[in-house]
């Protein structure tokens, strides 16, 4: 075994919130001094260009996650880290059976970074997938618990995953999100062309992140038109998604399509971030919103919904942000106007070093040099 080399895998680097925390956990090892390897189903997505150019990629050329089990086995046997570390459930299943089948000694650390509820009973959802969800779901039940250990990215996840699946505790922990680091404030200082960010007199809301149900975007929208009705204003979605065409739609009709635009994925969101005035998430449900962290380290307020899980333990009573109930569209707008108004902002915050990537990854190093995890 080389104990100086760490694995991260993925089934690949597209650009969700899961995999950019994973990117820098992995530039964050390596500072660390450890050999690092970054091992996907299928080399593909858009963080490349994040990762530490020391860092290794392996690409096990799988077209489906599951279908890359025997190329993780191999890999395992003839490079031997001493741990393997997974992100998103499907992968943190392909983790703990590649490490118990090539016996090769690693430890298996797999993390959960979403909180949510298969929707077995929702009459739009055929039969077929009904099945799969339901399948997959008794996976994870049966194959998690032999992992050696299971890191939560929140207090929120972790108790959804402990409840549901009845996930052994002593093998549980929480590790904050590695969030922050220098070359965030850098990035979010670089140029940024784009009209509506150097009107300093017009406030911008700004939401992030993949344009899927789960974020509820639509919300966002109709929370923006009662704004809009109040003050001028700009709304900006980063990302890009399967609910592009319905928001569109939603846009088109809202009476102020003028005032928004959606800008699809960008490289680096932080320096639209910096440059907003509020940020606003509308989310049903998440595992720990890695941007209110990079919002509050940039000194830019939040307004967020109270959705299981994450906002609630980051913000807690921070008097710079307003939570509100899931689905409360006259409360993301009034938040969002007492914001403005008052033109509160986040200065002086404490607490944030948790989400720093240095200290995250010191706490993933003190869990691979435990004992007796084998």
């Amino acid at each position: 075994m080389n104990k100086n080399k760490i694995s991260i895998f993925l089934p690949s680097l597209y650009g969700g919130g899961a995999e950019r925390v994973m990117v820098n956990l992995a530039n964050g090892l390596i500072e660390l001094g450890y050999q690092v390897d970054v091992v996907l189903a299928k080399k593909d997505g858009k963080f490349f260009n994040l990762l530490n150019s020391k860092i290794e990629i392996i690409d096990l050329r799988s077209k489906r996650t599951f279908l890359c089990l025997f190329g993780l086995i191999k890999y395992l046997k003839k490079d031997k880290p001493t741990a393997l570390i997974s992100g998103l459930d499907h992968a943190n299943i392909i983790c703990i059976l590649a490490q118990k089948i090539s016996r090769a000694g690693c430890r298996s650390i797999i993390t959960l970074h979403a909180n949510f509820q298969p929707t077995y009973d929702d009459e739009t959802i055929n039969n077929i997938v009904k099945i799969k969800q339901k399948a997959f779901d008794c996976f994870i039940g049966l194959i998690f618990p032999f992992a050696n250990n299971i890191i939560a990215v929140s207090e929120g996840v972790k108790e959804f995953y402990q409840n549901k699946y009845k996930l052994p505790k002593n093998k549980m922990k929480v590790i904050y999100n590695p969030v922050i680091d220098n070359s965030l404030k850098e990035k979010a200082k670089e140029p940024l062309d784009h009209p509506w960010f150097s009107q300093e007199h017009t406030p911008i809301i700004l939401c992030v992140g993949r344009l899927s149900a789960q974020k509820n975007f639509k919300d966002a929208i109709y929370a923006f038109c009662e704004v809009r009705k109040h003050i001028k204003a700009k709304l900006v979605f980063l990302g890009e998604g399967e609910e592009r065409l319905s928001l569109e739609e939603i846009i088109g009709k809202c009476g102020y399509k003028e005032d928004i635009e959606m800008l699809g994925f960008v490289s680096n969101p932080y320096k639209y971030l910096s440059r907003s005035s509020v940020f606003l998430l509308s989310s049903l449900f998440e595992g720990l919103p890695t941007v209110i962290i990079e919002a509050l380290s940039l000194g830019i307020p939040v307004v967020s919904t109270d959705c299981p899980s994450g906002p609630s333990e980051i913000i807690g009573q921070n008097k710079y942000c307003r939570i509100v109930p899931v689905g409360d569209i006259h409360g993301l707008a009034n938040g969002i106007l007492e914001v403005i108004n008052k033109k509160i902002l986040p200065e002086g915050l404490n607490g944030l070093n948790v989400y720093d990537v240095g200290y995250a990854s010191r706490k993933y190093v003190e869990i691979i040099n435990e004992e007796g995890g084998f």
